[in-house]
């Protein structure tokens, strides 16, 4: 179902969690985030805590955070595809 609501939108949100890929974003700036994800991206608002933010270069991603990623198609299938364990669409 998530796959076919995403099918052609460009965006996605992403929980930092320790126990999958995602892991790897906690304690990096959204400066160093975007280095590790795919180009034509953007790391749109954090919800953490109960809070929603926009993030600045400097802001550091947590885990438990819930990311909001916007970006191209190809871009957010890779994003699905790296972090959220599911296929990319060939």
């Amino acid at each position: 179902l998530r796959r076919a609501l995403l099918k052609h939108s460009r965006f996605v949100s992403l929980v930092i969690q320790a126990d999958n890929p995602s892991g790897n974003l906690h304690g990096k700036a959204v400066w160093e985030a975007a280095k590790m994800l795919p180009p034509n991206i953007l790391l749109a608002q954090i919800y953490r805590e109960g809070q929603e933010l926009i993030p600045g270069g400097s802001t550091v991603l947590r885990e438990g955070d819930k990311v909001l990623i916007l970006g191209s198609e190809d871009a957010v299938e890779m994003i699905i595809a790296s972090y959220l364990g599911e296929p990319a669409e060939d």
